[in-house]
């Protein structure tokens, strides 16, 4: 039985295959971890969206990135004040580490532990081999549709 490798390589052309124009202005690649672990990591709905704003800005993985909470907040369609406290709660987690401005530096996010909690649970929680290469995570439900 052949192990279980999920495809790492993304090429342009597929995306734009799958998504069409949606992906010309960029595109964020995000571990399924983050997801399927979202409850065990303790994450609201809110704080995922403001964590994966800014893996949006997360460009190198030695560079923290800045986005301001009022992008935030407009992209989202809420308020400062509520992404600063879904922010926090980021810090809280131990998901993201703030680092405070400096005259030539704006306030930053440190996204390194939540690389470390990610790649802890994925130490501990493998995924299971799936059809296909991408990991599929599939829900069951008896809601109507």
């Amino acid at each position: 039985m052949d192990s279980f490798q999920p495809s790492t390589n993304i090429s342009g052309q597929k995306l734009r295959q799958k998504w069409g124009d949606a992906v010309n202005p960029g595109f964020v690649a995000i571990p399924n971890m983050l997801l399927v672990h979202q409850g065990r990591l303790g994450l609201s709905d809110g704080a995922l969206v403001v964590l994966l704003n800014l893996l949006m800005a997360w460009w190198h993985a030695d560079e923290s990135p800045f986005v301001r909470p009022e992008t935030i907040a407009k992209r989202m369609g809420s308020s400062p004040r509520t992404v600063q406290r879904l922010m926090q709660e980021l810090v809280r987690l131990g998901l993201v580490r703030r680092v405070n401005a400096t005259r030539r530096q704006p306030v930053s996010y440190d996204l390194r532990s939540t690389v470390e909690k990610l790649s802890a649970l994925a130490a501990v929680n493998p995924p299971k081999p799936s059809s296909g290469s991408a990991i599929a995570v599939t829900t069951q439900t008896n809601a109507p549709m």
